[in-house]
């Protein structure tokens, strides 16, 4: 049985990022865990490793044990949300204070959940995150947007999208 990391990135916790996230949840039928990176007190990269006492470590374990991770984000002013950003900044932690770690996330399967009120994400976001998923020696598997109107899917065929999204995590058991 695979176990999935969610980790949300957004301003709203109960927002079109969570709803989604908690419709993949639904949708998979694993052992799926959230992360709402707004609940939890997560600072921004130091040099001197001033933060070690934040949430990143706790919650990053608890990713690092998961089978496939998927980084949650609204669109926010053509990028990924400042939390998983400041989340993302935090990997940096790993390769300067703890490269113990960094083994584990060799191979960790990554998709992207993405959603806004655009007719299409913003291509510099997967392409960013491939890249970070390459220097990480982590495999960037998948994307999905979901558009948003009025804090509801625009497309009739959301559901369809998300079943193909996660048929695309489910192929890596």
């Amino acid at each position: 049985l695979t176990h999935i990391a969610i980790v949300v990135g957004s301003a709203r916790t109960n927002g079109n990022t969570m709803q989604m996230a908690n419709l993949l949840c639904q949708t998979l039928q694993n052992k799926v865990t959230i992360h709402d990176l707004k609940a939890l007190n997560i600072n921004g990269f130091d040099y001197d490793n001033a933060f070690k006492e934040d949430n990143f470590l706790p919650t990053l374990q608890s990713v690092l044990d998961a089978d496939a991770i998927i980084l949650a984000t609204p669109v926010y002013w053509y990028m990924i949300s400042s939390q998983l950003k400041q989340f993302i900044d935090r990997l940096s932690d790993i390769t300067r204070f703890y490269p113990d770690l960094l083994q584990q996330l060799n191979q960790k399967r990554v998709f992207l959940l993405i959603t806004g009120e655009s007719d299409e994400a913003p291509e510099e976001i997967a392409s960013a995150l491939e890249k970070i998923c390459t220097h990480l020696q982590m495999n960037y598997i998948d994307s999905l947007y979901i558009q948003f109107e009025e804090q509801r899917p625009k497309s009739s065929n959301f559901m369809g999208q998300i079943r193909k999204f996660t048929s695309n995590i489910l192929k890596g058991e």
